[in-house]
Order: C-alpha cells, then structure tokens, then sequence
C-alpha cells in the first residue's frame, strides 16, 4: 500500500488536519468511525521500519496523546504471535468500535422477528436469538453492523442476498429471510446449535480421519452445489462451518460478496471494494490482490487451507500481519502436508496440496473434482497410493495423435511407472474408447469393442473390471484425461481404445495407462480383416492381463471360461452396435432390439444376441408404448433360445425377471432376478439394478439399497445406478443423502431418464417443486411421472390437454390410464386416482413396476380399501404407512 495513498486517506478523514471538524476529535471518536477508512493507516504503521514508527504514529494521532495509545495497542495487536488473522479484514477492527454506538436490538425486527437476546458478534454483523412469530420457530437474525450498513447500497445488497438465498443443499445453511427496517439491514437464518468447526478444533483436535474426511466431504458438496449455479463463497474458513446433526454446514454463503458488490456500487466502480472482504488467513491469492476476475477457484484455495488446518493443527501460514499474510499466500510454498501430518492419506495429502496451488487453473477446476477424491478416499482407503514427492496437481493428457506417434514408432514398448507395485492384490482397470473421426456408426462400434474388451478382460486372474458405460460420452473422445477418468471410474489403470475402419481393414491401437500420473505402461497397434474383430479382444485382454500381473506379482490362472465361438463379422457388428443400444436405453431401445434380431437371422447360433433381444424387448415397455403382451412371447422366446444356446448367460434371467415383474408373477420374477445376479459376469452391473428394483416394488428397499450399492462399486460413475440408489435412499426416508446422490447422478449424465424422472420425485418431496418442473421438462410430456409433476403443481389445463392428445392419438388404453391416475394422484384426488389404477390394471398396465409402493407418492390413497383390492390384485402386499409421510 503506497504511502501517497495512505496520506490521502488519512487527510480524509480527518487526522492529518488541524482543522478537523469538532465531532472527530471528541473522546468516543478516538479514530475512524469504520473498518475500511482504518485499515490503511494500520497497514500503514505495520510497512514501516520499527525506529520510524514513533514519528509516523505522531503524524497521524496529531499530538493526541489517546488517539495515538489506541493506534499503538492496534498495531500491536496485529503483531502478537496469535494475530487476528484467521478472521475476516472487516471483523479485525471490530473492538475497536464503541458499543455505544450501537443501539441495543430489542422489539420486533421488520413486523416477524421477535429479538430475545444477542448471541454474538463480529466485524460485519451481530447476530440475534429471535423468534419467528410466523412460523414459531427459532432463528438467528444476523445485522448489518450500523457503520458498515451505512457504506452499503442497501438496494443491490438485498439484491444478492436474495441470489443467495436461492441455494437449497442439505449441507448448506439456508437463508430464510432479508430485508431492512428503520435502516437496519438483516438476513435471517436457522438458529444451529452445535460449534462451529473452528470451535470444534480448538476444543477436541484429536479428531478421526474418518470425521475429518466426511467434514471435507460435506463442505465439498456445499460448494458443488453453489457454483454449479454460479454463486461463490469468498469466506471458506473454520468459523463459517457448523457441525450440527452429523454433518457439517457451511453457513454465510454469498454474505461476502453482497458486501463488497454492495460497497462496489454504493461508490460507483465497477470493482470490489478497496480492501478485499474475506479472512487473510484463508484468502486466495488472486481474492487478496482485488482482483475483479475472482471466481469460484478463490473457494478451492481456501478449502484447501481448511483442510491443510483440519489435519495439521494450523492454517498453511503463521505470519503477524495482513502483509505478510498475503505475501505468503502469494509466493510462498507451505510445507507438505505429509511432513506435518502423518495420517492424512496420499491421495487426500495431493488434493490438499494441489488446492493451494497460486495459479487458479493449476487447482482442481471445480468442488466436484474435490469430492470425487474425497468419496474414493472413503471408498477405497489405500488403494491409489501416489508419490509424496513431487509437484502435486499436474496432469497428462493422451491424445491420439501423440499415442499413435509413440506405438507406430516403438511399436511395441513398456514404460515403468513410479512406484512400487503391491504384492498379490487385484487391480482395478476400465476400458474407455476414443473415438477418432465423426461417423457414427464407427463411433458407436469403438464403443461397443471398448465393452467386449472388459467383458474379455474379467478372464484375466489379478485384474478387477471396472465398467465404464455409466459414463456420459464427452464434447471430445479423442482425448482422455487419465487423472479425471481414473478417478471417476474408480480405476487405477485404463485400457484406451481407438479404432478406425477402412474398407475391409480395421485398426485399434489400445494403451494401458497408469491413471495416477498418466503413464503409458504398454501400447500396441492391431491391423486386421473386420472379420477378426472378435479375435482382437481377446488378444488385447491377453496383453493387458499379462502386463498387469507383472506390476501386481498375481500369479493364478485365468478364469474358466467357455471358449468363445467364431462369429461372423456382420452378426457382430450388428451385436455391438445393438449392445450400444441397449445401455443407452430410451429411444434406442427399439432399434437395439431390430439390430439383435437381425443378429440372430443371420447368426442363428449366437447365444449372446439373442439375450440382448430378449432384454431389449424386456425393458422397451418403459420406453415404448407398448403393452408388455405385446412383447411378452418374442421376449420369452429369445431367452429361452439363449439359454438352450449358452446356460451360462445371466441376461436372458434378467429379461425373463422383468417379464415375470411385468405380468405381476412376483415369485417367479425373484427366481429369475437370484438366478441372474449368481451368473454374472463381475462387470456387468444389469443383474444387480433389475434385481434392486424387484425388491424396491416388492417392499424392501433396504435389501435393495443393498444391491445398487453392490452395483455402485462397479459403476461408480454410472447415472443410472446412482439414481436407484437415491431412489432407495428416498423410500427409507434418507431425503438429504437423497438429495445428495440424485445431484450426483445428474453431473454424470444430465440426459438419463431415470435420473431425470425419480429426480423429479424426490426434488417434489423436498418441496422444491421449480427444480422438479425443470427436471421433468427433460423427459417426454407423455411420461407417467410428467403427469404426476402436472397435477402436484397444479397445472390442470396442460394435463387435460395432453391426455386429449393421447386419446386423439390412440394410445395405448394402459398408458393412457396410468398416466390419468398419476395425474389424479399428484392432484390428491383420491378417488379419481384409484379409478384410473383399476383401469389401467384393467388393461395391463405396468404401474406397480415402476415406482415402489412405499413411495410417499401413494400415500393419499395407500389406506383406501379401494386401493388396497388394487394392489392385491396386482399381487402386491398392503403397503405400510410412507416413512416421509
């Protein structure tokens, strides 16, 4: 801060001058009567050398001798050994003020709030015990202190309140209210009574690193939630996180940039406010410097000065003043967290030390990033293991040109990785194409080898298949990035696959990669006739297995399997392509069941083709508007023919599960789902999900929280999967953990139906009905649940509407009256409801296998005898009262 500039501010106000106005030289206005016309003297003193402070002390007091005995206890104050720093600029001068100043808050605040006492106070608010006379409740009323109010547009700081106000997270305190009275500016919030973190660590430090991951944890997905919708903290630090109720809150969101928004427009810039709002201790770099670009990186610096904290017992920097401060986070490198603490984990020791890297773009890019570590942290401690040396936060990119540089030249090569490898263990490994050029057909047919090859490689002893198909396909497959990948699939290695057709030839070149540093570890190129492009996976799982052994010291045999038989090139081309289909599920439903058919017409021994028919013929009444008798005979069929073909095979089980589901021959469908889930394959996740679902219908979400989980550990990334165990989590009442993964689920793939229909549900019961109107908007307008969302938000002339088109149409009588019934049930027309499930039962409708009974979205009518014969009829239990009732 120059000198020329403090002097100004100092003339200001009026220190310098002897022709001071009166009032500023009376007992009770010692110094500047607010925060931001003082700090630049403070600075001021504290950047000079020691023996000239005397005289520049003298300068500013003017010869008065009180005025200057308070600036010399400041000053003083900022250079003890525990200095003032691990609190916001605003609230470091916050004593200095005279209480006096300050009226006493009684009465009720903005005709609601009745103010029963003060609970506390900092530099930018005091904080009020009230009673919300609206509603009974408790809540904390926190006050724009008077000084700082009176520097603030009042106007465009309620404005940004009220942005902020927006955020609905379970790991963020909400804000009830805002508004001023009588001049006083107030935001009003729950009244939380558990410590805060910075309380908490202070009084117990010997937390578990179990507690200390989840506290991460819940912070992570506070700040996921809010930049997502573009609004950022600027003040993450110990004391704005509250534990309460099992879980950490982070409390204040968008409090400091209403602050300094407000001071920006109250003086007319563009910019922030001269002395940046936010804590020194915890402030990013690029935050400290003003600088205008700030975004939501400055939260990921300061989380990771929480958690540096959280471990280590102290922030990254211990310096004496808000110089010095900002010089370290500037340009100083803290000690590695590792060398302070020693049971931090290495995966967690390199989020935090990346997080405080002083450029933005070498951090994490986004919270989401951070709670991705932070959950494989949790779910599989040790297991990726990195280098304590080293510069942290680095990542390698592979694209195809580069890789085809170094296979075409070495043609076959192993490159060590860092590390020693552990003994005897099952490695983790996800097979991800990349697709080169734009024809889809080959895009679709990188897809469909890239499965085959970790179908193939489940054969190989010492390597565990981490499925990749739950991943949403990104804006550009040419290029992976092995960190981000290996963390979302929950893989240590990645098998990379591209393939290229030309004419009669087709090339893959495949790379297996250390996920951790981006290692290329073996890479080889294959040239073949089309027609050996069943052979190709087998020797690329070969390759990939025998690499992988060595580095893990596995010894074993492969598993048994039966050998593959020799199919010929267009019956599997046609197979990829309909597998393809059939995991992208929706519309693709119809011509992945059209291209397994043709499958079999020119391959009538191919037992694999046939189960995908009869699983895409299974599933299509969820997707299609047909009636499960329609498709019930061709279904049952296939399969049967699968299995005559290969008894091994679990899908064909599955689809007969779902067609016995659908039928309402409970029984027999659980036989077939058991039978399924004790033959797969230990990457495929199908039998699992169907399996859970059958248990959601049946009344025991538990058992299938159980089974979605078991499919989660496969499918870490999978949209779907996520969605059925929020589902499950929904039904048992866990609305909050809910909430939480159905968030998750939609980052993996904001097109999945499930995600966008069970989200829907879920978001309704939250009584977050706008973000369930923007869920269902995704979905057809003739989905049942589209209906549901209609009624419960009262839209009656849309939905009439659109059951007249379906009519006009000639739908099918089910879905017609199971969509009237759920239009009826989200109206709470109890018995208009109950009349359309008689008739949609009536024509086979598949309502009981799509929501499970004990969805609160019954219960208007689970009580009604009426609707109880429904349900016998259907073969369903009486269902108990809803747990989220």
């Amino acid at each position: 801060m120059g000198k020329s500039t403090d002097a100004a501010s100092s003339r200001a106000v009026g220190l310098t001058s002897k022709t001071s106005p009166p009032e500023a030289d009376g007992p009770d206005n010692l110094l500047p009567p607010n925060w931001k016309e003082l700090a630049p003297l403070v600075d001021r003193i504290l950047d000079e050398p020691g023996e000239s402070r005397d005289a520049l002390l003298d300068e500013i007091s003017d010869g008065d001798a009180a005025r200057r005995e308070e600036l010399s206890k400041i000053v003083a104050e900022c250079e003890r050994d525990s200095p003032l720093l691990d609190r916001p600029a605003v609230e470091s001068y916050a004593g200095l003020f005279s209480d006096a100043d300050e009226a006493t808050l009684t009465g009720v605040l903005g005709d609601r709030y009745r103010i029963e006492r003060e609970a506390g106070r900092g530099g930018m608010a005091r904080v009020f015990l009230a009673r919300d006379t609206k509603h009974d409740r408790d809540v904390a009323v926190k006050v724009i202190r008077e000084e700082l109010a009176a520097s603030l547009g009042s106007g465009r700081f309620l404005q940004e309140i009220a942005i902020a106000a927006r955020l609905r997270h379970p790991n963020i305190v909400p804000m009830y209210d805002s508004g001023e009275a009588d001049g006083v500016l107030y935001f009003v919030m729950p009244y939380e009574e558990g410590p805060s973190l910075g309380a908490r660590m202070k009084q117990d430090p010997a937390m578990s690193a179990v507690e200390r991951i989840s506290i991460l944890r819940d912070i992570a997905r506070a700040l996921a939630y809010a930049h997502e919708r573009g609004i950022v903290h600027r003040d993450i630090k110990p004391g704005n996180v509250l534990l309460t109720g099992g879980a950490a809150v982070v409390s204040d969101f968008g409090i400091a940039k209403a602050v300094s928004t407000a001071q920006a427009a109250a003086s007319g810039t563009n910019t922030q406010a001269d002395s940046p709002i936010g804590t020194p201790a915890y402030m990013a770099p690029e935050q400290a410097a003003g600088d205008p670009l700030t975004d939501h990186r400055a939260d990921i610096y300061s989380f990771g000065c929480l958690a540096y904290e959280l471990f280590s017992g102290s922030a990254p920097f211990q310096k004496t003043t808000t110089q010095e401060m900002a010089t370290a986070h500037a340009g100083t490198i803290p000690i590695p967290i590792l060398e302070v603490c020693s049971t931090v984990s290495a995966p967690v020791a390199v989020l935090i030390m990346s997080c405080l890297n002083k450029r933005p773009a070498d951090r994490p890019q986004s919270a989401r990033e951070l709670l991705n570590i932070l959950d494989a942290d949790v779910s599989s401690p040790g297991a990726n293991a990195e280098l304590r040396s080293g510069r942290p936060g680095v990542r390698r990119f592979i694209p195809v040109a580069a890789a085809m540089v170094l296979i075409v030249t070495a043609g076959f090569f192993i490159v060590r990785g860092t590390g020693s490898p552990k003994a005897s263990r099952e490695l983790t490994v996800a097979v991800v194409p990349i697709v080169i050029g734009r024809d889809s057909t080959e895009r679709e047919l990188a897809f469909g080898l890239s499965d085959e090859i970790a179908t193939a490689l489940v054969k190989e002893p010492g390597v565990r298949v981490m499925s990749r198909r739950g991943v949403a396909a990104s804006n550009d497959d040419s290029v992976v990035d092995p960190v981000k990948t290996g963390r979302t699939l929950g893989a240590e290695y990645l098998v990379t696959n591209s393939l290229t057709i030309r004419g009669p030839r087709l090339t893959v070149l495949t790379t297996l990669v250390q996920a951790n540093n981006g290692a290329i570890l073996w890479g080889e190129r294959f040239e073949r006739n089309q027609s050996e492009m069943a052979a190709i996976r087998e020797d690329i799982a070969r390759s990939v297995g025998d690499t992988l052994r060595k580095r893990s010291g596995f010894s074993g045999e492969r598993r048994p399997t039966r050998p593959s038989r020799v199919v010929a090139p267009e019956p599997y081309r046609l197979y990829l392509l309909a597998q393809r289909g059939l995991d992208s599920r929706g519309q693709s439903i119809e011509s992945s069941a059209e291209r397994f058919r043709q499958a079999t017409q020119l391959d009538t021994l191919y037992a694999e083709a046939y189960a995908g028919l009869s699983l895409a013929l299974a599933l299509s009444p969820y997707f299609k508007p047909v009636s499960p008798t329609q498709v019930a005979a061709e279904a049952t069929a296939a399969a049967r023919r699968a299995l005559q073909l290969d008894p091994t095979l679990a899908q064909p089980h599955v689809a007969l599960g779902i067609i016995n589901s659908l039928a309402y021959r409970w029984d027999s469908a659980g036989s077939e789902f058991r039978t399924g889930v004790a033959l797969r394959s230990v990457s495929d996740v199908e039998p699992l999900v169907q399996f859970g679902r059958y248990l959601l219908f049946r009344g025991q979400p538990a058992e299938a929280e159980k089974q979605f989980k078991l499919a989660l550990n496969t499918e870490p990334a999978s949209a779907l999967v996520r969605s059925w165990v929020a589902y499950s989590y929904y039904v048992e009442g866990q609305l909050d953990s809910a909430i939480i993964e159905n968030r998750r689920a939609f980052q993996s793939d904001s097109t999945n139906l499930t995600t966008l229909s069970l989200g829907a549900l879920i978001l309704l019961n939250a009584h977050d009905v706008t973000g369930a109107r923007n869920y269902i908007r995704r979905v057809s307008p003739r989905f049942h649940l589209a209906f549901y969302v209609l009624g419960a938000d009262g839209d009656s002339v849309i939905a009439k509407a659109r059951l007249r088109e379906l009519e006009q149409q000639r739908a099918a009588p089910w879905l017609v009256e199971v969509s009237r019934a759920f239009y009826f049930l989200g109206a709470r027309d109890s018995a208009q409801a109950i009349t359309a499930f008689e008739r949609a039962t009536d024509a086979h409708g598949i309502w009981p296998a799509t929501e499970a009974i004990e969805d609160p979205i019954f219960d208007p009518v689970r009580s009604n005898p009426r609707f109880q014969r429904v349900l016998r009829r259907v073969g369903l239990r009486s269902a108990p009262s809803s747990v989220n009732k």
